[in-house]
């Protein structure tokens, strides 16, 4: 079991937290991570310490401080009632969505890659991929461990989903990784364990994401592929290339168009039904590399969020390619 400390509000680990009622005073400095809410705020998550919370309009309502703790990817619960924060120690930071401190888990293997949000052993649990090759899963009301270590991959875990409540594959968890694998984690009355291997590349693998059906996964990394594949039996149906690395990659609503990010400055637009190699959509605006995307849930905004390693917050129409904000 993992070694957990609950905190009070207002500090974890020795960390303040303080919520701004000035948030034009606090500038996003890098961005690592873009979550929304329900009700369509985005949380970014800050490496300069900070998650800032961004309305429609663009405009940073509100920015959550944190001392001495390097967010390196954010995840909101669902329905959102709370935040998931990872941070470079390898520690998952719990935290209503007013930024009330609910938890912290103790550092682990490494800094925390990516995130995930679902269900395990039937309670709202976030699964963290570390860099150091594992996977813990904790509780969201109290950050307590959800069974042992996951285990598997040869080198760091660089991508985590749950499939969806609701879904054939609701108790299972995928990984991806370096070794560019995709693994299969699923649970039973207790426990949670690996019960199958993809070789799904040669290269690293850098990230993977599921419809909200649940019926299909992709999987994107290094060798510029992004991979499609059927849900439960892990059928490889369809394959895009994304020009360069995909080391970010996100199924929209509807699940009828993907968007794949990596190395460099553009987000790209895929259509799942055509599988053309030609995307939909090329936007690149951002002058930096970017390092965060995230649609928004609302299904007739037909709205997606990219975030920059510059601190730049575009939101954008993925539908037309109009630019509907920009947070600086």
């Amino acid at each position: 079991m993992i070694a957990m400390q609950v905190v009070a509000a207002g500090s974890w680990l020795g960390c303040n937290v303080t919520v701004s009622s000035e948030p034009e005073t606090a500038e996003i400095a890098s961005v690592t991570g873009l979550a929304y809410s329900d009700d369509g705020e985005l949380f970014v998550s800050d490496f300069a310490g900070a998650v800032h919370v961004i309305d429609r309009d663009g405009d940073v309502v509100r920015t959550i401080a944190i001392d001495d703790a390097r967010p390196t990817t954010i995840a909101v619960s669902d329905p959102a009632s709370a935040m998931a924060i990872g941070d470079e120690t390898g520690a998952v930071h719990l935290l209503s969505l007013a930024g009330q401190s609910i938890a912290t888990t103790s550092p682990l293997e490494g800094a925390i890659t990516a995130l995930a949000v679902g269900i395990s052993l039937g309670v709202p649990s976030v699964a963290a991929a570390h860099d150091g090759g594992s996977i813990s899963v904790h509780r969201f009301d109290t950050g307590a461990a959800v069974g042992g270590l996951l285990r598997g991959h040869v080198g760091a875990v660089t991508g985590v989903v749950f499939g969806p409540p609701g879904s054939a594959v609701e108790d299972n968890l995928y990984a991806v990784g370096e070794d560019g694998s995709l693994k299969t984690f699923a649970a039973d009355a207790s426990s949670v364990s690996a019960v199958s291997s993809v070789v799904a590349s040669d290269s690293p693998l850098g990230a993977v994401a599921i419809n909200r059906e649940g019926t299909l996964l992709a999987t994107a990394g290094d060798d510029a592929v992004v991979r499609l594949w059927t849900l439960p039996e892990l059928e490889l149906i369809r394959q895009f290339s994304s020009i360069s690395t995909a080391t970010i990659i996100a199924f929209s609503p509807a699940g009828d168009v993907l968007a794949t990010a990596g190395a460099g400055t553009i987000v790209r637009i895929f259509s799942v039904e055509s599988g053309a190699d030609e995307p939909l959509h090329v936007f690149g605006k951002h002058d930096h590399r970017v390092s965060a995307v995230a649609f928004d849930p609302d299904v007739d905004s037909s709205a997606i969020a990219s975030g920059d390693v510059a601190g730049t917050v575009r939101r954008w129409n993925y539908i037309t390619g109009s630019t509907l904000a920009k947070t600086d």
